[in-house]
């Protein structure tokens, strides 16, 4: 079995995996900001109008 490591390490430890996944929710709500407002669409275009379009 492993040996325990002392109390200062695993919070070290827990305390990274917290920064890290704070890290990656800011990245992934900035984009999903950036999505939902249309960065990509044309101007006059509403956004996400290029998905609504149909193929003839």
């Amino acid at each position: 079995m492993l040996e325990s490591v002392p109390a200062a390490v695993e919070t070290a430890i827990y305390l990274y995996f917290l920064v890290v996944a704070a890290i990656g929710l800011s990245l992934h709500w900035r984009l999903w900001r950036v999505s939902r407002a249309g960065g990509t669409a044309a101007e006059g275009e509403p956004p996400h109008a290029e998905a609504e379009r149909t193929v003839d």
